[in-house]
């Protein structure tokens, strides 16, 4: 790696010296990166971050080593900037925990790369080899972030990727306009900025594991206990799985179904809730209390069609026979669209945003709207008409 030089920064006054750069040279564009860990813990914790100022230097920022922050934050929310990530998503998480703020004006190269028929999910490494025929040394990939002093080879490797994000961003810009795509990567990326949007929401977080279950009944318990967990990862910022993996949580839900039916009327004793002993001893006390509370509220919905309307929609049981219908069709109609468009089928038609169109129809929803309108409202229109 070349070109520009970097700077490991261990000060608060190297750092508010480093930053003015930008003010002065007009900055349109910077790169970003951060280097973390999350081990043990909910949110990242950040090691490094990385600052790449074009023609200028790269900054290595030692997050242990700075107290002020107030420099570098005015500079990510100075919506003029460009702020180049790569895979975005924990560097965001990372950063709207340690700051309370996130950057304006995101950029993600992977998403960009995505609608340049890349895929959905280029490595960086990868994208470096294909548009610029360079290889990345990525031998110090797993290093230990941790641990002080870094060595010169961990900080040299933390300022490769903003070098490369540098060198990557006014090509992708250049190819994405040759091809009228720009408003698709900036609809994409304004999405970033919305912290709603990082944090699983405790009431949602049930929907990843629904696949594993089998019936309504067991996905009632799991949308409570999902939320349960959930909620407790992010107040003790642990790990999910030190509350309750999802295997456990999967079979305690099929437990407390099966127990639902079979003691009907007596289920008020601790003894009678289905065994805790996978549950780390630190939260057994919020589960067996919620166990109760979420068996009578169970008890009180005496049918399938109240249970599936406490849910919240994403299921295919909530579609009726046409709507089923509607949606198989409309996946086979813009899967081909997305094929030829080579865009990921996911970023054309994300799976709950579709059944949420399907089942609520609307000329303002975001199904129908901003860069997917041309390509998905003919063909929705087409399907809603012919049902």
């Amino acid at each position: 790696m070349s070109q520009i030089p970097f700077h490991f920064i261990q000060h608060d006054d190297q750092l508010k010296k480093s930053l003015d750069y930008p003010v002065a040279q007009n900055l349109s564009f910077l790169a970003i990166d951060t280097e973390f860990t999350r081990r043990t813990t909910y949110w990242p914790q950040l090691e490094l971050i990385q600052i790449g100022i074009p023609n200028v230097a790269i900054f290595v920022i030692d997050c242990k080593a700075i107290n002020d922050w107030s420099q570098l934050v005015s500079l990510l929310q100075n919506p003029n900037i460009i702020k180049v990530f790569h895979s975005a998503r924990q560097d965001l998480e990372g950063l709207l925990k340690l700051f309370n703020a996130l950057p304006l004006s995101i950029f993600d190269i992977q998403i960009a790369a995505a609608f340049l028929g890349f895929g959905h999910s280029i490595g960086l490494g990868d994208l470096v080899e294909q548009l610029l025929g360079e290889s990345m040394d990525k031998s110090e990939q797993h290093s230990n972030w941790e641990t002080r002093p870094l060595r010169s080879a961990q900080i040299a490797y933390a300022a490769m990727d903003v070098h490369y994000l540098i060198k990557l961003y006014p090509l992708i810009i250049n190819q994405l306009g040759q091809l009228n795509r720009l408003t698709w990567i900036n609809e994409f990326c304004e999405a970033l900025e919305d912290k709603n949007k990082l944090i699983t929401i405790p009431d949602h977080a049930w929907i990843k594991l629904r696949s594993h279950l089998k019936n309504e009944n067991e996905l009632y318990f799991c949308k409570e206990f999902s939320a349960l967990r959930e909620r407790l990862a992010q107040k003790m910022d642990c790990n999910r799985s030190r509350v309750i993996n999802d295997s456990d949580l999967i079979v305690l839900c099929q437990q407390m179904a099966i127990f639902a039916f079979q003691n009907t009327d007596n289920c008020h004793q601790q003894n009678d809730i289905p065994s805790l002993n996978k549950i780390d001893a630190t939260f057994v006390g919020d589960f067996s209390h919620l166990q109760l509370a979420i068996l009578s509220s169970f008890k009180t919905i005496s049918n399938f069609k109240q249970l599936r309307t406490h849910l919240k929609h994403g299921l295919g049981t909530l579609l009726t026979s046409i709507q089923q219908r509607q949606l198989f069709d409309a996946k086979t109609k813009l899967s081909a669209e997305a094929n030829r468009l080579v865009v990921p089928m996911h970023f054309l038609a994300p799976p709950a945003m579709l059944e949420d169109y399907i089942i609520n129809p609307d000329d303002d929803h975001l199904f129908i709207t901003g860069w997917r309108k041309n390509i998905t409202k003919p063909i929705m229109n087409e399907i809603l008409l012919s049902a």
